[in-house]
């Protein structure tokens, strides 16, 4: 009812403008609350849009192509769970063993891979107060890609590694933290990532 008036007024000046020999003038009537509304309602529509294409950009630009080493998704491809403090007798053998975990759709090449140009899973530790008598994989799985002419032997999903150390008679007691460094090389269905190398670590007591 607002606008009717508005309009009904308007139009009473523009007689009343003429009867006396002026010019009219035009005042305009404002616009109604639902064409306000629904102009507020566009706005909140394009922006709304524009906020989901913008999240959409960026789930691109963070992983959403797999083929090229800058989409790789951000963050490690395997990482190593944290190792129990071991407690250790002088003269005597350990079993350490090393959990691996592999992110989904990925996996590593076996410590024997079949193809000469792929890289090796090799874990291996600095000097210290244990002696490595033997490192030991898991059996490698068979599974061909689409990069390659033959099956690849591959890890994937959860492994386990294990080193076997072994105490010196004369091995200081106390505490000590085992160092060492696990290579690998990643790769998806279609392509391998550059090799690389993390740093591992475990915690150990001599008695």
């Amino acid at each position: 009812m607002p606008s009717k008036l508005c309009c009904s007024r308007q139009k009473l000046k523009r007689h009343r403008g003429a009867e006396g020999g002026s010019a009219a003038t035009e005042t305009g009537c404002p616009p109604s609350r639902a064409a306000g509304a629904r102009g507020r309602g566009g706005e909140g529509a394009k922006n709304r849009a524009s906020a989901i294409l913008l999240l959409s950009l960026c789930a691109l630009c963070l992983g959403g192509n797999p083929v090229g080493f800058a989409q790789i998704p951000f963050g490690q491809v395997v990482s190593v769970e944290p190792s129990p403090a071991l407690t250790l007798k002088r003269g005597a053998q350990l079993d350490l063993p090393l959990r691996l975990i592999i992110r989904g759709g990925y996996h590593i090449n076996s410590n024997s891979p079949a193809e000469d140009y792929l890289i090796p899973t090799a874990l291996s530790w600095n000097p210290g107060p244990l002696t490595v008598k033997s490192v030991a994989y898991p059996k490698a799985e068979a599974v061909k890609y689409e990069f390659s002419s033959q099956p690849l032997l591959v890890f994937s999903g959860a492994i386990t590694v294990t080193t076997r150390f072994a105490v010196s008679p004369d091995a200081a007691p106390g505490e000590a933290r085992l160092a060492g460094k696990l290579r690998y090389q990643a790769c998806n269905e279609k392509m391998c990532l550059p090799p690389k190398t993390l740093d591992v670590s475990a915690p150990v007591r001599v008695q």
